[in-house]
């Protein structure tokens, strides 16, 4: 049992993105995770504004918590209106591969961690996205997995694994990261929990025709 979190809302031709890091581990960081859920599932009316989104979680988990912090990153896609809305609350930057240009583009839009003031303010950015686009969010023990050396696989390793995987499935894709976290690591088991979650942008489909 860990602290790491995913979920997704769908609605309306979007589909909005949730990935969150409890602090701590064990028990007590998957009890405060289970509260992360229910603070993320009554965001369904405001699931497109992903400023929203992060505010009104951080002013429920306020509430709530008594000690522990939430990270979080939060993308809102519209492959019909081909855009990208994306908010984070104090966690790593998602990375968004761009299939027309060959490049990895990181999405830096931070605001306060969860928790700690009830009136935190968050900023949201905005990309435009086209199919053949690739989002991947991701937890902090993931680009924090170290070797023998104590050298971090960092938002480096992730991107050029994205990058030299372009042409993979999502799953095959997510296998292999986590191999090569794997071989960065060199032994067996990670220090921390990890959590990835990748997506797609998928063509639009044509209306029929009348």
């Amino acid at each position: 049992m860990g602290g790491d979190f995913w979920d997704f809302l769908a609605a309306d031709g979007r589909v909005g993105l949730l990935v969150a890091d409890v602090s701590g581990h064990g028990v007590p960081a998957a009890l405060v995770a289970s509260m992360v859920k229910v603070a993320f599932e009554a965001q369904r009316g405001r699931a497109a504004e992903p400023a929203e989104v992060m505010a009104a979680m951080n002013a429920l988990l306020c509430r709530v918590l008594a000690g522990p912090f939430v990270t979080a990153v939060y993308a809102s896609v519209s492959p019909a209106e081909g855009r990208l809305r994306f908010a984070g609350a104090g966690h790593p930057p998602a990375l968004l591969w761009r299939a027309a240009a060959g490049q990895v583009e990181r999405l830096n839009e931070n605001g306060l961690v969860m928790g700690f003031d009830e009136a935190a303010c968050y900023q949201a950015g905005e990309v435009p996205v086209e199919a053949g686009d690739r989002l991947l969010l991701f937890t902090d023990g993931l680009i924090e997995t170290t070797n023998a050396r104590d050298e971090m696989f960092g938002l480096e390793g992730l991107e050029r694994t994205l990058a030299e995987g372009a042409g993979l499935k999502t799953e095959a894709l997510a296998d292999r990261l986590l191999a090569e976290l794997g071989r960065h690591r060199g032994v067996e088991g990670f220090e921390d929990d990890l959590t990835l979650l990748v997506a797609d942008v998928l063509p639009v489909a044509a209306a029929p025709a009348s």
